[in-house]
């Protein structure tokens, strides 16, 4: 095969690119899910520690004369933690909307780069049979003129 014959796809670079916007939206899908993760490990704490209030708060003073200082404490704390635990909440909503926004674009960007390899295959099967052509048409004028020489 000579050097005229060799195939070049001529959107390779543009599948190089593609390629590695699929790879860097593919790393960013993972980052969205590790924060989603933490997340949901965070909320989990503090949906915790509002049981936890709650229970502290119910039982103050129980059985024992509680001080109204200890009872305000103790519901300050309550609030506190509530508003942490819904903070959480709204910080883990986030989390999943960006990730399925990066999703998104991960998808679309697999897509992109498969259409370019579907391409280029497509492109380099024609190149062979084109090839496949031209040799054939070589082997039979060669055969052709091998058979007049016999004659």
């Amino acid at each position: 095969m000579g050097q005229g014959e060799r195939f070049k796809f001529r959107l390779e670079r543009v599948r190089t690119v593609r390629e590695h916007a699929e790879r860097e939206a593919r790393e960013e899908l993972a980052e969205s899910i590790r924060h989603r993760l933490r997340g949901e490990a965070l909320l989990a704490q503090a949906r915790q520690l509002v049981a936890s209030a709650r229970v502290s708060r119910a039982t103050a003073g129980s059985g024992t004369y509680a001080a109204a200082s200890e009872l305000v404490a103790l519901q300050a704390w309550l609030e506190r933690v509530e508003f942490a635990a819904a903070e959480a909440q709204r910080e883990l909503e986030r989390a999943r909307r960006a990730e399925e926004q990066r999703k998104a674009r991960a998808i679309q960007a697999l897509q992109e780069r498969k259409a370019l390899d579907r391409l280029r295959e497509r492109r380099l099967e024609q190149h062979l049979r084109t090839l496949r052509r031209r040799e054939a048409l070589l082997l039979d004028e060669l055969a052709r003129r091998r058979g007049g020489e016999a004659a």
